[in-house]
């Protein structure tokens, strides 16, 4: 990992430890080092683990939890090592970013800001940069999670956005249909022609702001024209205890807690007259992969990376190292094992065969879990024969006799082991058809179970010779 490389580890092969070690090893080296986790929990977990550790170094260990504040937050990233989640972390490097504003960190103004006020530190960002980032589940994060969009918004104020709307609708009901726009019912769409344009440069000429802008107020005019025309209430939406809600399209169902973007829904509030709300406007926004990639070292660890290696390498330029385990998997012993187990299902079977015939067979040949199945199937098997010799017109008064014989000596024959039952034992009964294809299909599926007894016993004998010393 400290070659920037992503380990591939069995599930308790110690990938917590490992990661205190590269991490440790960062620290030490003065590079501020973020472990990434994919929840709270695992952070504080990994934290508080690996703590004496770190202390033993000399080196400090912080944790970014829900609901900390910024100056908690500056505190624990200002550690040798910090653990946080990646939602976590992403949140307060996009606040680090609006704060510095559009220019960003690195420009003139930032610099000589932190130097001529040190008491601006407070409000100042509270990451250290990013330098070293260790991933601990990097499949789900770099890869499951890479498109996840990161937004942080803010809300409009209200006043404003009515004045604008209000204005938008005004400046639609101006224009005149098929001269200045013209609308597409078929495509429910509303499209300027150039006497629109030309109109609403007019009526806007002694007007400030978003109205000074050819583009926005032909946009905000077009929606506005699009509200008057196109959208009806009942059809795109509800007005319900003086709020507008959206109605889907395909379902029909409310949705209460969606609102339009781009000013729509503004719009549409102030055409039905009720309270005009502020718009949520994104005010940063970035995806875990374009976070991830801004890391100078990017390092990370998992279970599962084989099948997403050509994904993280393209991507992040991570190569993939598969890490052994700490003992040899018994895996191939078991299958060389098994591979012996279907002779032995031989035996097994011959053995169940002979208990049809000999009631004292059942239970020395098979385990008491064998008994119980072998009973049921009997069961099964003498109901069947009962059906087919009473729909057999071949079969006299001395079969069905002998057929109620078999019913009756099925129940004791996984008990009397040492006992015959001579009534069962002297005669050699005639079996319908039916029956006795009932008792071919209950020896397949007998034969079946002691192949798969047999199967677990090999196993079983596997694992004591493993255990032997």
């Amino acid at each position: 990992m400290l070659d920037g490389r992503l380990i591939e580890m069995d599930t308790g092969e110690g990938k917590t430890i490992t990661a205190g070690l590269a991490a440790a090893t960062a620290a030490l080296a003065g590079i501020p080092v973020h472990v990434i986790t994919v929840n709270n929990y695992l952070a504080e977990r990994d934290a508080e683990t690996l703590a004496p550790v770190y202390r033993r170094l000399g080196l400090r260990v912080g944790v970014i939890l829900d609901g900390m504040d910024r100056p908690a937050r500056r505190e624990a990233y200002r550690a040798s090592v910090t653990y946080g989640s990646n939602s976590e972390m992403a949140f307060d490097y996009l606040r680090d970013r609006i704060g510095f504003g559009a220019s960003g960190p690195n420009a003139v103004e930032s610099r000589l800001r932190r130097i001529a006020d040190p008491g601006a530190a407070a409000d100042g960002p509270v990451m250290r940069g990013l330098h070293f980032a260790i991933v601990d589940e990097a499949d789900s994060v770099l890869v499951d999670e890479a498109r996840t969009p990161l937004i942080i918004s803010r809300m409009s104020d209200a006043e404003e956005e009515a004045a604008w709307a209000m204005r938008a609708l005004g400046l639609a009901q101006a224009l005149e249909r098929d001269i200045d726009y013209r609308l597409v019912a078929e495509e429910r769409r509303v499209m300027l022609t150039e006497e629109g344009r030309a109109r609403i440069g007019e009526l806007v000429a002694e007007e400030d702001g978003l109205w000074q802008s050819a583009i926005r107020r032909e946009e905000v005019v077009t929606q506005a024209l699009s509200v008057l025309h196109i959208f009806k209430r009942g059809d795109q939406y509800l007005v319900r205890d003086g709020k507008v809600q959206i109605v889907d399209e395909y379902t029909g169902h409310l949705q209460p807690d969606r609102s339009w973007s781009d000013g729509l829904h503004q719009l549409v509030q102030a055409a039905e007259a009720v309270e005009i709300t502020g718009q949520n406007l994104a005010v940063a926004r970035m995806t875990y992969q374009r976070l991830y990639r801004r890391y100078v070292h990017l390092c990370g660890m998992t279970g599962t990376a084989r099948e997403v290696s050509g994904e993280l390498r393209a991507v992040y330029g991570l190569v993939t190292e598969r890490v052994p385990p700490r003992k040899p998997s018994r895996l191939p012993r078991l299958r060389a094992s098994a591979s012996v187990a279907p002779r032995s299902g031989v035996s097994a079977q011959i053995s169940l065969g002979s208990a049809f015939t000999e009631p004292s067979a059942c239970s020395s040949a098979m385990p008491s879990a064998a008994e119980a199945y072998c009973g049921s199937e009997m069961s099964r098997i003498s109901t069947e024969l009962t059906i087919g010799a009473s729909r057999s017109s071949e079969v006299g008064a001395s079969s069905r006799n002998c057929v109620g014989g078999v019913v009756q000596a099925a129940a004791p024959r996984a008990s009397r082991s040492g006992r015959k039952d001579s009534r069962f034992m002297g005669q050699r009964p005639r079996i319908s058809a039916e029956g006795l294809r009932s008792m071919v299909r209950a020896s397949e599926v007998t034969a079946r179970a002691a192949s798969r007894m047999s199967l677990m016993a090999a196993s079983v004998c596997a694992l004591k010779r493993d255990r032997s010393p």
